[in-house]
């Protein structure tokens, strides 16, 4: 490197060799040495720092099978899942499952590892996928007036952490859930694994777009389409547990103040007079004191379930989140924190009806949980924090937009 007389600053280019290794920013130094013709290096001034800004994807799909792989350098890596749009005329769920390998390979309990195209993979991805898999997001059909410009906006997305170096795959539940699958309260064909006739995979700059069909009688890969990339996003506030098994439920347990601000809006597309409430639990499967939450002690827990119900810390008063048909509510509560909370849905009929002397006018409730609801779910996960009910009984039409409820924390 020459510099002219006078010169004390040099700019110059430092080529690098690029990979596909997902790595942290790296810095380097260079020194100055050997000044020649009378120059002098000054001890203070003669190096200079840089940084090499990996540029890599930390999300890698292998196109030829629909498995995508998180690449990392050990930390947990964040994806953010965006529900684009959706012209299902039924409520899906999208899941998604860990394989062993980028090529879809399942290892079996018996030691057995079976690859996509095989014969048994599907009785092996239905296994792994009833046991390990998460919930995403449902996407419903129908939406309340006021609810459908949360799509527009990018509101219903899922921000999902991840160990680096494991490999997923999508998969769908067709008008049904994990849930149900688990219990056999959905039949095992209504799940829909990610293929070439059923998905597309398309990259746009650091995301990729997944487009999965209705039937086989659409030509086109357009009927739900969802965005996911990695993100540096936190996961959000009270969605710790979302998604796993009935996990329709706030954590609120890892927060260091004794209370939080809740912000909500609530929205309907119902008939009935909905009320909805939360209640404190002890653990994700809804344990109440000693109380399960199965249908031999559903007498019981509603009680307790009452009991529980969160109030506003400010006044004292039970929240209640309900809203007229087709309409829009908004307000926030200041609540308690160190406890996981579980949603209830009071069935065309009032808290006060639940809490006087006449039983005969106890309107119906549900929970997130199926062994308290006759086996059907009646909740659903729609993203970060939003939740939709079905007040019908049995399910009754299954569009789960009665009551919609999306919350927010901030301290």
């Amino acid at each position: 490197m020459t510099f002219a007389q006078g010169e004390t600053e040099k700019t110059f280019t430092v080529e690098t060799t690029e990979d596909s290794q997902l790595e942290k920013n790296e810095t380097f130094t260079v020194n100055l040495s050997n000044a020649t013709n009378g120059a002098t290096i000054s001890a203070t001034n003669g190096t200079a720092k840089g940084t090499i800004n990996d540029n890599e994807i930390a999300l890698a799909p292998n196109i030829n099978n629909n498995i995508f792989t998180i690449r990392g350098v050990g930390e947990p890596v964040r994806l953010k899942v965006i529900l684009v749009s959706n012209t299902f005329n039924v409520v899906n769920e999208l899941g998604i499952f860990s394989t062993d390998d980028n090529e879809g390979t399942i290892r079996r309990d018996d030691g057995i590892s079976i690859k996509p195209g095989q014969e048994g993979y599907r009785e092996a991805a239905l296994e792994r996928a009833k046991n390990q898999g998460k919930s995403v997001f449902s996407a419903i059909a129908n939406l309340p007036d006021e609810f459908a410009t949360e799509i527009q906006t990018n509101n219903l997305r899922r921000i999902l952490e991840f160990d680096s170096d494991i490999n997923f795959q999508f998969f769908l539940v067709r008008n049904g859930t994990i849930d149900g699958l688990r219990t056999g309260a959905i039949s095992n064909s209504n799940v829909v694994f990610a293929d070439f006739s059923t998905q597309s995979i398309t990259q746009d700059n650091n995301s990729y777009i997944l487009s999965w069909k209705d039937s086989s009688t659409i030509a086109e890969l357009n009927s739900l389409v969802v965005r996911i990339e990695s993100t540096d996003d936190p996961l959000e506030t009270g969605t710790t547990q979302q998604g796993g098994i009935q996990a329709e439920i706030l954590d609120l347990t890892d927060l260091r103040f004794p209370t939080v601000k809740a912000n909500f809006s609530v929205f309907r597309e119902a008939a009935f007079n909905n009320e909805v409430y939360f209640y404190r639990v002890d653990n994700a499967q809804g344990t109440i004191d000693t109380l399960t939450a199965t249908a031999a002690n559903r007498a019981n827990y509603l009680q307790a379930a009452i009991n529980n119900i969160i109030t506003n810390s400010e006044n004292g008063e039970r929240i209640k989140f309900a809203v007229d048909n087709q309409g829009k509510f908004t307000d926030s509560a200041i609540i308690a924190t160190g406890s996981i909370l579980a949603p209830m849905i009071v069935v065309n009929g009032t808290l006060s009806q639940l809490l006087d002397n006449n039983t005969d006018n106890d309107p119906q409730v549900y929970f997130p949980y199926l062994g308290l609801n006759n086996g059907v779910d009646h909740i659903r996960l729609l993203g970060n924090n939003i939740f939709g009910f079905e007040d019908l009984p049995d399910g009754g039409d299954f569009d789960y937009n009665d009551v919609i409820i999306r919350i927010s924390f901030s301290t």
